[in-house]
């Protein structure tokens, strides 16, 4: 058996994320603390997502930021005064490697990695593949776009996130709005963690070892009714479930399925604890300790009965989620040359499914709180946690022969990969997002009908949006100068009709959306920035650590109204 290798955490590390920890693990904790960030432009929004990440214990963050800081960066930034003139991102950084020594970060000029070129070519022809572009960008987690860029510069950084899936962030702040758009061609959650989880006990076709202990329980000895109440409630569903099978003439893996079928099992349940309830008192009463009428007994049959439904599951049905990941093309596949290890312990595990365990999962070896003694629960949990270590190292071994036959490096944590994904297998989920490079091409959709509280969010989204158009035509911000204030809501209107065409005829709030945006002339509210920026740190710990569901799409804040709405583009948007 391959033992299980647990990676090692320094205590005065466990103790700074010690809160942390306990929602993603060490395992969660190790990933984050080897990953890499990168950050475009540390103005306030950036710098408060880079200061969550950073308290966090991200590994390291590369800023790109070729501004000079300002007196008004000062009033909404971690910065000194006497830093203003100073590099943005030099001092950014100064400022965030103070909050957390263990963090290291480092500053590039913008355009030496994302320049704006300047040429009559259509985006998809500007150069993006290159080795040093790819191989710079390959090395981040997750790269994060806050503030202005030029058209040329979103879309180009889009495509290259695109083509090499690296997740992409690109989000602004200015004044009482905020917005977040995340992009990632494919993105794997290991850990879902789902609200209700069903446990899974195998009744219909209980495992061996599981089988022995269940037939080592007599629930009919009259010599020991008190360590009745002892046993886990699952206990009593399995013995029951064998008289209600034999009485009704059906095979031993032939669950209830109706609700007549599991109310008559709920009836012997009941009917049970009433029988050892009177053994019980007649018992004290034998001995000179009468019961009290109303004490309750056997709280385990009451825990019984109350379990029916969500304790009896097929083992061998596979749900919708699982079915899916089964049957994508990467598991399908007969070479295992071009897929991640990912892909290939999934591919171990319906291997293993199919071939080696008569169509059922592995066992993950976790089993709920049931009233019961100590000693009987912890003697159950030991053989689920035993079949679930064998379930662990078949499908390991059949994951070492995929690894052989292919270019993937096994790596030192292959066995504890195998591991987490075998443990949640039930809840694995990929989710895919659109590409923002296609999205600024509005005149190419049609907006859908929606909610009209949603209409506000929808404009302030897509005037944010405009607000990029205009700083490539103009090359500065709306309403940066209070002289043209007026001038600017014209040429803004004009560009957000030059994205959205006849869309923007439809967008009720687009008058006082655009009179906002120029008023505040650019400027960030810290703290708008404070909460955008840490919506926004907490999806890039769900993208890094792959736990936890993120965001699929946009976001959108306002601060005047403390509200959010999340939406897709190709839900608010078709083509036409």
């Amino acid at each position: 058996m391959h033992q299980d290798v647990k990676t090692m955490i320094e205590p005065d590390t466990i103790e700074r994320y010690d809160r942390q920890i306990r929602l993603w693990g060490q395992h969660g904790q190790n990933k984050f603390s080897s990953s890499k960030v990168c950050l475009i432009n540390a103005n306030s929004l950036g710098t408060e997502i880079l200061r969550g990440l950073c308290l966090a214990g991200i590994g390291s963050f590369t800023i790109l930021d070729s501004h000079k800081l300002t007196p008004e960066d000062v009033g909404c930034n971690f910065v000194w005064h006497s830093s203003v003139g100073k590099n943005r991102g030099d001092s950014v950084r100064n400022m965030l490697l103070d909050l957390n020594e263990e963090v290291c970060g480092e500053v590039h000029p913008l355009e030496a990695h994302l320049p704006h070129i300047v040429q009559n070519k259509p985006d998809h022809e500007l150069p993006v593949d290159s080795d040093n572009d790819l191989g710079f960008w390959k090395q981040f987690n997750c790269v994060i776009a806050s503030g202005f860029l030029y058209l040329d510069q979103v879309t180009r950084l889009s495509r290259i996130c695109w083509m090499i899936n690296v997740p992409l962030i690109v989000c602004k702040s200015i004044g009482f709005f905020g917005t977040m758009r995340s992009q990632f061609r494919e993105h794997i959650i290991v850990e879902t963690h789902p609200d209700n989880i069903l446990p899974e006990f195998n009744l219909d076709r209980p495992f061996e070892d599981l089988k022995n202990y269940f037939d080592s329980i007599d629930l009919e000895d009259d010599s020991v009714p008190n360590r009745i109440s002892s046993f886990p409630y699952i206990v009593i569903v399995y013995k029951y479930l064998r008289v209600w099978q034999d009485k009704n003439g059906f095979d031993h893996d032939r669950l209830p399925r109706s609700y007549s079928e599991k109310r008559e099992l709920r009836q012997l349940i009941d009917q049970g604890l009433v029988s050892v309830n009177r053994k019980k008192r007649a018992q004290s009463d034998r001995n000179g300790h009468p019961q009290n009428k109303h004490e309750i007994l056997f709280e385990n049959y009451i825990e019984a009965s109350k379990s029916i439904n969500s304790c009896l599951n097929d083992s061998t049905l596979l749900n919708a989620s699982v079915e899916s990941i089964f049957n994508h093309p990467k598991v399908r596949e007969c070479s295992a040359q071009n897929v991640s290890r990912f892909w290939l312990i999934v591919k171990a595990v319906r291997e293993f499914v199919i071939s080696r365990n008569d169509g059922r999962l592995p066992v993950s070896g976790s089993i709920p709180d049931m009233i019961s003694s100590s000693e009987e629960y912890l003697k159950l949990q030991s053989i689920y946690a035993k079949k679930a270590r064998e379930d662990i190292d078949s499908i390991f071994s059949i994951v070492q022969t995929l690894i052989d036959s292919s270019s993937c490096s096994p790596g030192s944590s292959l066995y504890d990969e195998t591991k987490l994904i075998c443990r949640n297998i039930r809840d694995l989920s990929v989710i895919h997002s659109s590409p923002i490079f296609k999205e600024y091409d509005f005149k190419s959709y049609a907006m859908r009908a929606h909610e009209d509280e949603d209409d506000e969010f929808i404009t302030i989204s897509l005037c944010l949006r405009a607000m990029d158009l205009f700083f490539s035509v103009y090359g500065r911000i709306p309403g940066c100068q209070d002289d043209q204030v007026e001038t600017d809501i014209s040429k803004l209107k004009e560009c957000t009709k030059q994205m959205t065409g006849r869309m923007s005829s439809r967008l009720k709030t687009l008058d006082q959306c655009l009179y906002e945006l120029c008023r505040c002339g650019g400027a960030e509210l810290h703290v708008t920035s404070a909460f955008v920026g840490g919506c926004i740190a907490q999806e890039v710990i769900k993208l890094i650590t792959n736990q936890y569901v993120p965001l699929n799409d946009t976001l959108v804040y306002n601060s005047m109204s403390a509200a959010t709405r999340t939406f897709k583009f190709t839900d608010t948007f078709e083509r036409t």
